[in-house]
């Protein structure tokens, strides 16, 4: 049975905060048990937890399929927004992201040997788009950096071509 309780995002993000917590542009002891890595829904419960502490708010979309025949094949982007009161870490978590998924299939690749899932396989990953970074209409005056990124993934389908496992 195919699992959608999971969804390709979260395998990204998982990810992301792994090698994020291994670089030094963050701490992971001063989140505690909280991610930097936040989907939009829970922006209003983590904003009062973490303070002054730069984080990352993300959410998907699935993209239209251009080519019909490769239907097993799903199109989504994943958009970022970085929040910083300081325009050093807004800069550095932006590198981060970019460096690390806008490399296609060496993004895919990584993020597949991290997740532990036979159902979903993460194909592309690349930027799409980056805005310039803006500290207008952002709470507690904090910076904010917009990215976009495309990704392509498929399920485990089983003989009749329908999603399964």
């Amino acid at each position: 049975m195919t699992e959608y309780k999971r969804h390709p995002s979260f395998y990204i993000r998982g990810w992301l905060q792994q090698e994020l917590f291994n670089t030094d542009i963050i701490d992971q002891i001063d989140y505690g048990q909280v991610s930097p890595i936040i989907p939009m829904q829970d922006v209003e419960e983590v904003n009062q937890t973490l303070g002054k502490l730069p984080y990352i708010v993300y959410f998907s979309m699935p993209s239209p399929v251009p080519n019909q025949e490769l239907f097993f094949i799903k199109e989504e982007h994943i958009y970022f927004n970085i929040l910083s009161n300081n325009y050093t870490e807004l800069a550095a978590l932006t590198s981060f992201l970019i460096d690390m998924l806008d490399r296609k299939d060496i993004s895919a690749r990584e993020i597949n040997e991290s997740m532990n899932s036979e159902h979903v396989l993460i194909r592309s990953v690349s930027l799409e788009s980056a805005k310039e970074p803006s500290p207008t209409a952002v709470p507690a005056g904090r910076y904010i950096q917009e990215l976009c990124f495309s990704y392509s993934y498929t399920r485990q389908m089983d003989p009749d071509g329908r999603f399964a496992f």
